[in-house]
């Protein structure tokens, strides 16, 4: 299901663009120009990707429950826990893991601007 509303929200935005910009008069892609087609087809598994993304700490068992407590959202939760929760990381540790993780994206958003954009 994700795919799908991944592909129309896709489809769905490009078109739209385009045709915005074919009206102000401004430069706009076609689907032959190049690296348009790797894109409508990256974007719907990206968004796919997020999808499933968020559902990870909601996984089943021991399994979500020890991963649930690393993930960078729930993780840095505790920075304002003040009844420690059992098996939860302390404050400082929550804060450090989504730290952590926002540099990382942060650094390959970076990196990705600079080696695709400019």
């Amino acid at each position: 299901m994700a795919l799908v509303t991944g592909i129309a929200t896709t489809l769905v935005s490009f078109t739209a663009v385009q045709l915005m910009l074919r009206g102000a008069d401004l430069p706009a892609a076609g689907v032959g120009d190049p690296g348009v087609l790797a894109a409508l087809a990256g974007g719907p598994l990206y968004l796919m990707l997020v999808g499933v993304t968020l559902l990870v700490p909601g996984l089943p068992g021991a399994i979500g429950d020890r991963f649930a407590w690393y993930w960078p959202i729930t993780a840095g939760q505790a920075a304002y826990t003040v009844v420690p929760i059992e098996d939860m990381l302390a404050p400082r540790a929550g804060l450090a893991v989504l730290a952590a993780a926002t540099a990382g994206i942060a650094i390959a958003g970076h990196t990705a601007l600079r080696v695709r954009d400019v």
